[in-house]
């Protein structure tokens, strides 16, 4: 596949760094580039590399809320 997507997109897929948000949004890019590349062909390696390509950006994830419930026992211990 390299071949047909460019060696150096290749190498810029595997080895961005995606240690800030712009890092992040440039794979975004490249992936995209990815996908357009291999939109068209209908081998089985090009639809497996299309179904796992958003694999390749950094995802984070993000709790937020809660029911106080931990914050409420750890403070009932600490009083008692």
């Amino acid at each position: 596949m390299a071949s047909i997507v460019g060696d150096d997109l290749v190498k810029a897929l595997l080895g961005a760094e995606q240690k800030t948000e712009r890092d992040i949004e440039e794979q975004r890019a490249r992936v995209a580039v990815l996908k357009q590349k291999i939109a068209d062909l209908k081998t089985a390696q090009a639809l497996d590399l299309a179904a796992c390509a958003d694999i390749l950006v950094k995802k984070s994830v993000w709790g937020i809320g809660g029911d106080g419930w931990a914050t409420t026992s750890a403070t009932a211990v600490w009083i008692t």
